[in-house]
């Protein structure tokens, strides 16, 4: 990967973005530093997330994750915010939408992971005491706050916003996709007429959001991002997107704490 450091980069006049892109209404992304420049502000709070969600349990109980991930991942979002675009501005109607969708987007993914689990390889995962056990009060609170508030935000930003602007103008010439990949990180954001859904794109960006959950819940993630796709290509809302986002955690954690078959939902 190449040095995302602006001190090591040299940028010539004629690679510039003009000023009058700044007026796109669908760049998710600010036109004036490059791919690898805007890495860090959008892959850290997801990775922070990811990371800290990966402690080892005997030394850091629920709780502590859940304080350390909203001090952590808030911080850094707040750090960066400077960096981050939201699109077109979330009218009424896209708001009673996005409810709308986040419900429907909750059941596509119960019922896909919830099916996945009758495969053999996950079949043994229902009967696990550590997953029909009920979290804390504050394990829950703080993991349900997280997954609502700050989720929607970093993955979001990150799985969509960043990964689909960097696949959806890959650069012509020789050398093959990875060498199309690599000339691709000194290149500036373009401007878009347009959300970032070509068929790179979402590909692109179903992996990588579906390769960031667990490996039991690969096909629910897997549908709720194509899901999600088809509905911000309805809507050219990116905060459609992380409204049913909202939605659908919220709505898991309230199941996962009242329907106790559901547990597995937080597995």
């Amino acid at each position: 990967m190449p040095d995302a450091s602006p001190g090591n980069r040299k940028v010539t006049p004629s690679a510039a973005p003009s000023p009058a892109r700044e007026s796109e209404v669908f760049r998710l992304l600010p036109l004036n530093q490059t791919f690898a420049q805007l890495l860090w502000p959008f892959v850290l709070p997801y990775a922070g997330y990811v990371a800290v969600g990966s402690l080892p349990a005997p030394w850091f109980s629920p709780e502590i994750v859940g304080v350390l991930r909203f001090l952590l991942v808030a911080g850094l979002l707040i750090h960066f915010r400077k960096q981050y675009r939201f699109g077109l501005p979330l009218t009424a109607r896209n708001a009673l939408s996005g409810l709308a969708w986040g419900l429907v987007a909750t059941a596509l993914w119960i019922v896909a992971y919830r099916l996945a689990l009758y495969l053999p390889v996950w079949r043994d995962r229902l009967s696990d005491p550590a997953l029909l056990q009920a979290p804390s009060a504050w394990a829950w609170g703080l993991r349900a706050l997280n997954s609502t508030l700050l989720v929607p935000f970093c993955e979001e930003l990150f799985c969509r916003a960043f990964v689909g602007e960097f696949l959806e103008h890959l650069p012509n010439g020789s050398g093959g996709f990875i060498a199309r990949l690599g000339r691709r990180w000194d290149q500036f954001p373009a401007a878009l007429s347009a959300p970032a859904l070509s068929r790179l794109s979402v590909i692109g960006c179903t992996l990588v959001f579906t390769l960031g959950h667990g490996a039991p819940s690969w096909i629910a993630a897997a549908l709720y991002f194509l899901f999600t796709s088809w509905v911000y290509a309805r809507t050219r809302s990116f905060r459609v997107c992380m409204l049913i986002h909202a939605v659908a955690n919220l709505s898991i954690a309230i199941l996962v704490k009242y329907v106790p078959d559901l547990r597995f939902l937080w597995s």
